[in-house]
Parts: structure tokens; C-alpha cells; sequence
């Protein structure tokens, strides 16, 4: 009888143990308390934090946008365990419309295959699927703020979308439309 409560005490001390650790790491978790709520002001200088901190921007480098789609796990451990920087983005926006910075905007590193432009991928589950609120907030926002950085807070970029995105948003067909630093009066 006493090795039977010493098993009972035991197996409710791990059940415990795991509801407590399992409490801790939903609070860790990145997916909770996004930008998806964040006022457009609000919204617009987190970007411009992600685009200046830590980085020594070179505007002479780039003369335009590339938004692509980054076919990636929609799972949050998946995304965490995911490489977020493989090297061919400047930018990352997430499911939950959080921007990631890349190390090759940090170095201002130009893509091979299209230098002058920052790429800007979003995270999507399959190709061709719209953008998210959240996403297509944090993008607008992020664009704006490079925009601010690289033309000037009067200046304008061309934006050049994914094909799949041109034909669902209605765009010409090379996708592409100009986005200036500020909204027009």
C-alpha cells in the first residue's frame, strides 16, 4: 500500500510539472499577443524600427520592392524550427504579421537574381493563397517605412508582387504598382 501512494504522489507531481510547463510555454509562445491588433501609427514605427535598428541603410543600393511568397509550415514550432534567414530575403513577414529582419538587409547585401531590390517574403502555407490582415497591415507599414528610408519621405518605390498575387489582387501583369512614404492628402 505505501509503494502504491508514493506512485499516486509521483504521477501527480508530473502531471503538475506538465501542466505547468505547458502553461509557461503557451505564454512564450510568438504566435500570442501579435501586431495583428496594432494601431496603423503604431503599426507604421515598429516597421521603421525593423528597417533602421541595427542596420546602416545605403539608399544609393536599392531601387525598388520584391514581394514573394515563402511557402512555409503554418505549425508555430514548425515556424520556430524553420531557417528564417536562408539568405534570400530582406525582409520576413510571419503568419501573425510580425516582420523578421534578415541578416542580408543588416549587411545590405543585393540579391543575385535581382540586385537593387529588397525582397520581402511572406509566409504562406501553399502558394497562391491571399495574405493574411495582419500580413498585408505589416507589409503596407513596411513598405512605407522603406520607402522613408530609401527615396526620401516625399520619394516612391515601384512595388513588384508575386505573379499569383498580381492576378488576385487585380494588378497589371507584372504586378507592379509604386508605394510612396506617406498616404496621398
Amino acid at each position: 500500500m505505501p509503494q502504491q501512494s508514493r506512485m499516486v504522489k509521483t504521477l501527480t507531481a508530473l502531471v503538475i510539472s506538465m501542466t505547468v510547463a505547458t502553461g509557461l510555454l503557451s505564454l512564450m509562445d510568438p504566435t500570442n499577443g501579435g501586431v495583428e491588433s496594432a494601431a496603423p501609427q503604431d503599426m507604421l514605427a515598429y516597421a521603421r524600427s525593423i528597417v533602421v535598428d541595427k542596420t546602416a541603410v545605403n539608399p544609393e543600393r536599392w531601387f525598388g520592392i520584391s514581394v514573394d511568397a515563402r511557402e512555409m509550415p503554418a505549425s508555430t514550432g514548425a515556424l520556430l524550427s524553420a531557417n528564417l534567414d536562408r539568405d534570400n530575403a530582406h525582409f520576413l513577414i510571419d503568419f501573425g504579421g510580425r516582420i523578421h529582419r534578415l541578416s542580408r538587409w543588416v549587411r545590405q547585401s543585393p540579391l543575385a537574381d535581382k540586385p537593387g531590390q529588397v525582397r520581402i517574403e511572406i509566409a504562406q502555407s501553399g502558394f497562391g493563397e491571399r495574405m493574411t490582415v495582419a500580413q498585408s497591415e505589416a507589409l503596407e507599414s513596411l513598405i512605407r517605412s522603406l520607402c522613408a528610408e530609401i527615396a526620401g519621405d516625399d520619394g516612391e518605390l515601384p512595388v513588384s508582387l508575386d505573379e499569383s498575387w498580381a492576378r488576385a489582387y487585380k494588378l497589371d501583369a507584372q504586378g507592379t504598382f509604386r508605394v510612396s512614404a506617406i498616404d496621398p492628402p
